[in-house]
């Protein structure tokens, strides 16, 4: 199997010439890939900062991904990716936000890639892959599969515009196809194709182990799951299905996947879990709850639906009705906890908003303590600090949090590359989440015009964010009557307490 990708091009040097014809046609070699097939799916090895691995050759897909595990191993920093369009299908939940990560050196070619940005997808399992190579890293020249003869090739053609590039079918037959507007952004091969007579668009994916028809083209084709050779899909696979199309946002049809599976496999605890989280990605929080509900009943041990069953119910007006259950939710996820260093400081957030201040802080130190990088130590510690800050405790201690957190985040810079233009940032010294728990803090200690500073910064980055719009507002408030903390005590913020002293200022005017 031959395909040539035509790609955009970055000078990594001329390292051989495979051939020249045509005139002034050179068609030069950057480097050979050697590809190993596991079944019908085509792996190489490649070096991360020096460390030799096994990774999925996908050309269809658009972003390289590596596994957790492979980034806790090269001690790779995790950061947040700006905006919020960017949605993966996850074995760990329906709707997965990736994390970014930024590799030094990256050798797949005969001359080593500087920087190279990942994705890293929570709770997908790689097996013994650290991961897998997309469009970003396989668009840094022309590309050959050569999939027969275990090898691809990236090709860079010299003076060869308008010329067939078929240099191996001297005489043999071949065809070719002409594909969309290939660009940094859209990066995969999209071409047309026919079948039964109508004209659909295809991804042409070298990397994948079969082909596949959507529903929409089979009916436009003619084709129903009643024609001869059809074969109904299993649960299993209208799960993936179901989940691929939740994370392109196209809810209806993948609602619609997903119940197929709920009902062809009626006690599958993990496909009511799945979904579960989109039903709560389309803000439908009474079905995300009754999924996770019937997830849990068929599966009581499931933490992930303890730990979703709680944070849907904390957000509900009536969460104070079930705090009972809430309560039993954490209990099942704090068993967990200990032997999960990634669940602790998500439940320590949960504590706080129970308010459990000691085992919520108790579960953000452990964390704290296994976590070193220092953006994972600036998330750790903003959490604290809004913990300390929303519980009224430590106030002092809680503004020291925020303020190294904003140093921890200060100007460390991504550089995403050419592959993911949209994906370069800088981390802020001025982290919008960072200093909205700053601003709450700055209120408890009456500090007014500093929380109406951040709680500015915040809303300059985040017109709509609750807390800082409520902060903010109460904040002005106190400047011009300064006893209105204490009327809306039942709102959950008592009034400032001198010097910051908690005894004087805890939620719902509880004492410390």
């Amino acid at each position: 199997m031959r395909v040539r990708h035509r790609g955009w091009m970055t000078v990594l040097g001329l390292l051989g010439a495979a051939s020249a014809w045509g005139g002034n046609c050179r068609l030069l070699q950057l480097g050979p890939l050697p590809v190993t097939l596991h079944g019908l799916r085509p792996t190489v090895r490649a070096g991360i900062n020096g460390h030799r691995a096994a990774f999925l050759l996908d050309s269809g897909a658009a972003y390289g991904t590596i596994s957790q595990e492979t980034a806790a191993r090269d001690r790779l920093a995790l950061h947040a990716i700006p905006g919020d369009s960017l949605y993966l299908g996850g074995a760990g939940g329906g709707m997965t936000r990736p994390q970014l990560a930024t590799v030094k050196t990256f050798s797949d070619l005969s001359a080593p890639l500087h920087p190279v940005p990942f994705l890293v997808v929570p709770g997908h399992d790689w097996g013994r892959l650290a991961g897998s190579l997309g469009q970003n890293l396989l668009r840094v020249s022309d590309v050959e599969y050569d999939l027969t003869d275990g090898v691809v090739r990236f090709l860079r053609p010299d003076g060869c515009a308008g010329q067939p590039l078929a240099y191996w079918a001297d005489k043999t037959p071949y065809s070719g196809v002409k594909l969309r507007h290939v660009s940094v952004v859209h990066s995969q091969m999209l071409s047309h194709a026919e079948v039964n007579g109508r004209r659909i668009t295809v991804l042409l994916d070298p990397g994948a182990p079969r082909s596949i028809l959507s529903l929409q083209a089979a009916r436009r084709a003619g084709i129903t799951r009643h024609s001869p050779g059809v074969t109904p899909l299993g649960a299993a696979a209208l799960m993936r299905r179901g989940l691929a199309l939740a994370a392109m946002r196209e809810f209806r049809r993948a609602i619609a996947d997903l119940s197929q599976a709920c009902r062809l496999a009626p006690h599958d605890a993990h496909d009511r879990h799945e979904r579960g989280t989109v039903y709560l990605a389309q803000q439908r929080d009474r079905a995300a709850l009754a999924d996770f509900d019937a997830a849990l009943r068929l599966a009581p041990r499931d933490v992930q639906a303890h730990r979703a069953r709680a944070e849907l119910r904390l957000e509900q007006p009536d969460a104070a009705a079930h705090r009972v259950q809430i309560d039993a939710d954490l209990a099942a996820v704090a068993r967990r906890a200990a032997h999960d260093a990634a669940l602790q400081l998500k439940l320590g957030i949960l504590y706080g908003e129970v308010g459990r201040y000691r085992a919520g802080l108790a579960q953000i130190n452990r964390w704290l303590a296994t976590h070193r990088p220092r953006s994972e130590q600036a998330t750790g510690l903003n959490a604290r600090c809004w913990l300390r800050g929303r519980s009224a405790r430590a106030l002092h201690r809680a503004l020291a949090d925020c303020n190294e957190a904003l140093n921890l985040s200060a100007p460390e810079t991504i550089d995403a590359g050419p592959g993911l233009p949209y994906l370069r940032q800088s981390l802020p010294g001025d982290d919008p989440a960072v200093r909205d728990s700053r601003a709450l803090v700055y209120l408890r200690l009456g500090r007014n015009h500093q929380a109406i500073r951040d709680s500015d910064a915040v809303l300059a980055h985040a017109p709509y964010t609750p807390t800082a719009l409520y902060g903010r507002n109460l904040a002005v408030a106190q400047q011009r009557y300064p006893r209105i903390g204490a009327e809306f005590r039942h709102f959950g913020l008592a009034p400032p307490s001198p010097a910051g002293n908690p005894k004087h200022a805890t939620p719902g005017g509880h004492t410390a």
